[in-house]
């Protein structure tokens, strides 16, 4: 019997995770019909891209629905998980407004009720009864669905996708979108009646941070990384060609953590650029400046020459921001291409680590920021490395952190000529972050989803 299933697809990367892994195609194997909402503003690419036999794409503006109440509890979800990404979030807010009153409020209510699953459990008892929005009733009523999936539990139109299952007596399956979603995103407001996690580590994170039964966690991988077991990347001829180089030369990609966090990644760029001026970077090699496709980077003073290119990859919308900028499939081949004939990754704060792992391309990790001497600890790098999603990754090994330029410089020299140096630790990142890479994670998602048990 044929099921309906609505997919709610409001974060820009749910599509790459999703729609674009072969999930979507497996969903419709098993004889399913998918409604897929999205904002208003990205309707006409999703129709263009996903639309087909038993596929409808409908515009939904999460926004719309939040009234007063929904934000007064959006707010207070925020702080209710102890976490040190959430710590260090309140005092980057202090640092940068100097409200004391406000920085100790918000410390007090995470130090005293972050840890607490009995406030977790009155918070969502009070979320699910005073606040009992059923914003999608016209789609229940006219789809009827068996199933919702929301890959991306934290997310507002996903909470009330959510709300609404619950009024209509529909199964509810979740999923947690992303490495840092746990430690970051404060409180799950709805606990599915599944939940979806690519690996242990998230699961531990959702047992104990978010207080979510461990019965009904499925471990499944990373499905994005499914097309990373069968792709087959283009020549290097015909990559460098793309890029307009000598296929002779080098390629090494630095990754910018992007002006959301910090203010000094043009400061790496003009390092590296002195080092190529000194000859201490070899002639031969080029660096490609990947810009993060959500996280727009000022270069300030920055002036790239012939040893840089940069990259701004991602499909953008009017009406909305560099954060609603969607990755589309020649965006992720690309990557894919790049990481293929790149020799080295130079990161700050991105999960770009595992992909360079998946690859075997070594990785540096920038823990300084440039010239700048009294960068006050909530801007700095070193707090977006005690966040836990990246310390857990730095603790690993395989990605090492350079404090200075001279380390820096020394690590790219390093890796160029010993690119086996550290295979083991980023073997280790593969297995720790990725679960399981054997292309099969779109399978088990959507065995979640259209599994009644």
């Amino acid at each position: 019997m044929s099921k309906t299933i609505f997919i709610s697809v409001f974060q820009s990367f749910v599509s790459r995770n999703i729609l674009n892994t072969g999930v979507l195609k497996e969903l419709l194997k098993s004889g399913s019909s998918i409604v897929i909402f999205v904002v208003p503003e990205k309707l006409s690419f999703y129709k263009e891209s996903y639309a087909q036999d038993n596929v409808i794409i409908e515009a939904f503006d999460p926004e719309s629905f939040s009234n007063r109440i929904d934000k007064i509890l959006r707010s207070l979800a925020e702080v209710l998980v102890n976490t040190n990404v959430i710590r260090n979030r309140m005092i980057k807010k202090f640092h940068n407004s100097g409200r004391l009153g406000s920085y100790l409020y918000h410390r007090f209510i995470i130090a005293f009720l972050g840890n607490s699953k009995v406030v977790k459990r009155i918070f969502r008892y009070i979320d699910r009864n005073l606040n009992k929005t059923d914003a999608y009733s016209d789609y229940f009523e006219k789809y009827r669905p068996d199933t919702v999936f929301a890959p991306d539990v934290f997310g507002v139109g996903d909470v009330l996708l959510f709300k609404s299952a619950a009024a209509h007596k529909v199964r509810t399956v979740g999923m947690v979108a992303s490495w840092d979603n746990n430690t970051a995103k404060g409180l799950m407001r709805v606990i599915p009646d599944k939940l979806i996690v690519q690996n242990e580590i998230i699961k531990d994170e959702s047992m104990n941070i978010q207080d979510v039964p461990e019965e009904i966690i499925k471990v499944v991988g990373i499905a994005h990384y499914d097309y990373y077991k069968t792709y087959k990347p283009i020549s290097r001829k015909e990559y460098f060609r793309k890029l307009g180089l000598d296929p002779k030369k080098r390629l090494i990609m630095f990754s910018p953590a992007g002006d959301k966090f910090i203010a000094t990644d043009w400061q790496i760029c003009e390092i590296l650029k002195k080092a190529y001026e000194k000859s201490e970077i070899p002639e031969d090699v080029i660096t490609v400046v990947r810009v993060h496709p959500t996280n727009t980077v000022s270069f300030k003073d920055f002036i790239p020459d012939e040893h840089f290119i940069i990259e701004q990859p991602g499909v953008k919308f009017e009406g909305l921001g560099d954060k609603r900028k969607e990755l589309d499939k020649e965006g992720m081949y690309h990557l894919l291409d790049s990481l293929a004939h790149t020799e080295l990754v130079i990161n700050v704060l991105s999960s770009i680590v595992i992909d360079a792992a998946v690859f075997d391309v070594p990785v540096v990790t920038i823990g300084f920021e440039g010239w700048e001497k009294k960068v006050p600890f909530g801007n700095s790098v070193k707090r977006y490395h005690s966040d836990e999603n990246m310390a857990k990754l730095l603790a690993i090994g395989g990605a090492p952190i350079v404090r200075n330029e001279r380390e820096l410089i020394k690590e790219i020299n390093t890796y160029l000529k010993h690119p086996q140096k550290d295979r083991d630790g980023r073997a280790k990142i593969v297995e720790r972050q990725c679960w399981k890479l054997d292309g099969r994670a779109k399978f088990r998602i959507a065995e979640m989803v259209t599994n009644n048990g």
